[in-house]
């Protein structure tokens, strides 16, 4: 296996499909989990990377799951997003991700992205 992939997505249709791309990939994909909390839990099972929607449902957003994730786990966060939004790019940037991917995201793109990622650790 490539490595472990937590997906951190509120939107049904693109957390499976995502899982479904990484899974044919080759990654291990944990999840889909679709808030904070459960992201927070999930770091049990040692994810690499998560690959985190920025806005999620509940009381914590993406960024803020990413900072608690940070404190709790060495894993890289890569950021997916819908909204080009100044503010939240700029909070978005403060946790310090592997980077920020706008939807909807290039196949292409993304599999770059955590190859990348994997070989820098």
């Amino acid at each position: 296996m490539k490595g472990k992939i937590l997906i951190v997505e509120d939107e049904v249709l693109i957390s499976w499909s995502l899982k479904i791309l990484l899974s044919r990939e080759g990654y291990t994909v944990l999840g889909p989990v679709t808030n904070a909390s459960d992201a927070i839990e999930a770091l049990e099972d040692s994810p690499d990377i998560v690959l985190m929607d920025i806005q999620l449902m509940g009381a914590m957003d993406g960024v803020d799951a990413a900072r608690a994730i940070g404190t709790r786990s060495s894993a890289k966060i890569i950021f997916t997003t819908g909204y080009s939004d100044p503010t939240m790019t700029e909070r978005a940037r403060s946790v310090r991700p592997r980077a920020i991917l706008h939807k909807p995201i290039a196949p292409r793109d993304l599999l770059a992205e955590l190859s990348s990622a994997l070989a820098d650790s």
